[in-house]
């Protein structure tokens, strides 16, 4: 094997290895426009042992460069269902949208107190260029105890933050 070969191999090796440890990044989409605060609202419906159904609006911010947006605060009101910002919140702030494409992201950090425990993992999900932008949200899972999480429903987001491929 030549010199050239080992060395490409191991900028190779390199590159996946950094690759690797920054998870998230892989994706060249961005979210435009960067350096915006944001609102995410809409009505999901939860289901660990039973459906129960929220009014939900998180607040965040775009990064400068567009590469992530952070929530760093939401409630779950009523709607049609009173455990809604009592018995069912969110929790475990920030959560971090990642764009995974120009129409997906990856929602990690989702933190849920339930009815009957908590849940708390990743989401993945597609995003609808708008105005408004959406994230759709069906049968999208969480790990959680006592038994997974199920979200369905719509989020609507503010400012009219876009992916950008």
């Amino acid at each position: 094997m030549s010199k050239n070969t080992l060395i490409l191999r191991a900028v190779a090796l390199a590159a996946a290895i950094a690759g690797a440890a920054a998870p998230g990044v892989g994706s060249a989409a961005t979210f435009n426009p960067p350096a915006t605060e944001i609102r995410l609202t809409g009505r999901l419906m939860f289901e660990q042992a039973g459906w129960v159904s929220c009014d939900v609006t998180l607040y965040g911010y775009v990064t400068s460069a567009g590469h992530y947006a952070h929530i760093i605060n939401g409630d779950f009101g009523y709607g049609p269902d009173w455990q809604c910002g009592w018995l069912v919140t969110p929790s475990g702030f920030p959560w971090i949208i990642a764009p995974t494409s120009s129409n997906t992201v990856s929602i990690s950090g989702v933190s849920l107190n339930t009815i009957l425990g908590n849940c708390s993992g990743t989401v993945n999900a597609n995003w609808q260029n708008g105005p408004p932008s959406a994230i759709p949200l069906m049968y999208a899972t969480i790990p959680g105890s006592p038994g997974v999480c199920a979200i369905t429903g719509t989020l609507e987001v503010s400012h009219s933050v876009t992916l950008i491929p």
